[in-house]
Order: C-alpha cells, then sequence, then structure tokens
C-alpha cells in the first residue's frame, strides 16, 4: 500500500500572503493541528497551530513566521508504513505529500491512516481475533499459521508489538472464522499463552467481547 494510494484533496494548501488568522480559522474547520505552505508552487513546510497561536499579530502573514515551518513530507511513492512513522516522529495531525519535483499532491491525515489500517488488517472482514504473549525468539508466524490451519482456518492479517524495554512481544492476530475456540486450545496444547481474544457478538462462544474491546485494547 503506497501513499499515493491515501491521499487527501480536501485540505487546503496555504500561501505565505495568507494571514494567520485565517489559517487558523481553516484549521479549526478542517479538525487539523497542521497546514502545508506553499510559495510559487514549491512545498515550504508544514505550520503548527501552537506555532500560529504563539505569534503575537494575527493579522501578519506566514511569512512572517516562515522560520517555523518543519519541513517534513513523504513522496507518493513511499509505503503507508513509512506515513505512519512520519507522522508519529513528528508528531503531526497531517503529512504532505510531494512528489520529487516538490509539486503538492495532497495529504495524509489520521483519518486516511486509520483507513489504511482498516484495510491492512482486514478489519471489515468477519472474523475471530486474538492475542499471543510471548519472547520474540521464539515468535514464528510459520509455526503459528500451521497449527491455525490445522483447524481449518487461515490468518487474514497479523501484527507484532514489543512490550516496552523488553523482547515480550504481543501478536495480535486475524482469522477467518468466528469460532476460534478449538484455535485457541490447539495453541495452548503447544504452550501459547492467549492473552486475549475477541469476536463477534453472532459466534459460537458468547464470552468474547465486541470488535471495539480489540481497539481500546490496541490504543492501550
Amino acid at each position: 500500500m503506497l501513499s499515493g494510494d491515501f491521499i487527501s484533496h480536501e485540505i487546503p494548501a496555504l500561501k505565505l500572503s495568507d494571514s494567520i488568522k485565517q489559517v487558523l480559522i481553516w484549521m479549526d474547520e478542517h479538525h487539523v493541528l497542521h497546514l502545508p505552505v506553499f510559495a510559487a508552487g514549491l512545498y515550504q513546510g508544514v505550520i503548527s497551530e501552537s506555532d500560529l497561536l504563539s505569534h503575537q499579530n494575527t493579522e501578519d502573514d506566514l511569512s512572517t513566521v516562515q522560520d517555523r515551518f518543519l519541513k517534513v513530507s513523504v513522496s507518493n511513492d513511499k509505503s503507508i508504513y513509512d506515513v505512519i512513522k512520519t507522522l508519529d516522529d513528528y508528531k503531526l495531525s497531517l503529512v504532505p505529500v510531494i512528489n520529487p519535483e516538490g509539486s503538492f499532491k495532497g495529504t495524509i491525515s489520521y483519518k486516511e491512516v486509520m483507513s489504511a489500517m482498516v484495510r491492512m488488517l482486514n478489519l471489515n472482514s468477519a472474523g475471530g481475533v486474538f492475542v499471543l504473549e510471548m519472547n520474540y525468539v521464539d515468535y514464528s508466524m510459520a509455526e503459528i499459521s500451521r497449527l491455525i490451519e490445522s483447524n481449518d482456518a487461515r490468518v487474514l492479517s497479523s501484527h507484532i508489538s514489543f512490550h516496552h524495554n523488553s523482547q515480550m512481544v504481543d501478536v495480535v492476530i486475524k482469522v477467518n472464522t468466528d469460532s476460534i475456540g478449538s484455535i485457541l486450545q490447539t495453541l495452548e496444547r503447544y504452550d501459547y499463552v492467549i492473552k486475549a481474544k475477541f469476536q463477534d457478538t453472532t459466534a459460537e462462544d458468547p464470552e468474547n467481547d465486541r470488535y471495539d474491546a480489540l481497539m481500546r485494547y490496541l490504543n492501550t
């Protein structure tokens, strides 16, 4: 999945002649904390709401705060993972997408990133989700997939997250069936630790939570 697949054209590109007051209004209208700035069609950087609010005179234009522009962007041939990393590294609400010549292609915000994550993790597909906890040296997706497939199921997506300052990892797996009881029993027989499990309320096991429980878990 390339960044170019998730570009939005809704966010305005600013000019150096735009007033700080007007830019703050646009940020409020579009629910963002950053906006890209251009001059003569070439990218100049991103300006943040906090930098604009710290400026004394909001009647001034953006050229007066040009030294505060953050020169960060992604090209449209980067992966969505690069976009996510850039957003996190620079604590941005959006990132501009620029072509090799420096022309503006659009922006990618957290809204587009969430859409990409839903597609990558197959969250719109039916199926159960569970979390395995293990030491990273013991992790083998080939082995886990083999055990899942021995129960006539398939892995739709998987994700690994490291514990803080540890070699322990959580492996989040989504499979193509809501009935995950037999899969979990097989994994437990091979000494896998089931940290959490989630499935649709239409599944056979009523003790499992809704998918929003998974999203709460991922956000902790």
